[in-house]
């Protein structure tokens, strides 16, 4: 609802970023809360070896600088 709540206001196209992260996060939040087995049948695949633990920490680092730019200029 945060995220929501700061895109409501906002006139930019750049809003609509924000709202679909919103929903996906509800959508996965749903999910895993629906069927746990899957979260633990994919963490497991993605820690199998190091690199993968890389790859992940890297997506995840890509994904706070983008948001991060967005905040910082799209708003």
């Amino acid at each position: 609802m945060p995220i929501l709540d700061a895109a409501f206001m906002e006139t930019s196209p750049w809003r609509l970023v924000m709202v679909s992260l919103a929903y996906l996060l509800a959508i996965v939040g749903m999910v895993l809360v629906w069927s746990p087995y899957m979260f633990r049948k994919t963490v497991a695949r993605w820690m199998t070896a190091p690199k993968h633990y890389y790859a992940v920490g890297g997506g995840v680092l890509l994904s706070g600088l983008l948001l991060t730019a967005l905040g910082l200029v799209g708003y």
